[in-house]
């Protein structure tokens, strides 16, 4: 069964599943390149993806409860609204370090948050929005 979509506490786990999801990834990103996992590490790494999704994804209505009626519908608003973070967070990762964007470090950066944001938000779905008879 659903949950009260209206409900500030839900919409906390939402945007608190979200952030985990970028701190996964940076960790996922760096343990794999032998990087240092120290917190403000992790955190510098995740930076501009996560603030790209914060700003586009309140931009774009990524938050609202009432806009994931579907499984499908899920899917498609994140997959939208992370094309456009995603490549925000690109420009932005580029600018804070100083040099351009590798292509094959934007392919893996776009699929990889991509899956885990789509894992995160389908979840999400199903244990707080959908219809009970689904």
């Amino acid at each position: 069964m659903a949950v009260e979509t209206s409900r500030p506490v839900t919409r906390t786990v939402l945007v608190a599943g979200d952030v985990v999801v970028f701190l996964l990834f940076s960790v996922w990103g760096r343990a794999s390149h032998g990087m240092s996992l120290g917190v403000l590490d992790v955190l510098k790494t995740a930076f501009p993806f996560l603030v790209a999704w914060l700003v586009v994804g309140a931009a774009l209505k990524a938050f609202r409860l009432d806009t994931a009626r579907t499984a499908a519908g899920t899917v498609k608003r994140v997959t939208g609204i992370w094309l456009v973070a995603g490549v925000a967070g690109l420009a932005l990762r580029a600018l804070l370090v100083g040099h351009a964007i590798i292509p094959s470090f934007a392919i893996v950066t776009l699929i990889s948050v991509w899956v885990l944001l789509v894992a995160w938000r389908l979840a999400f779905w199903w244990f707080f929005l959908r219809p009970a008879w689904q």
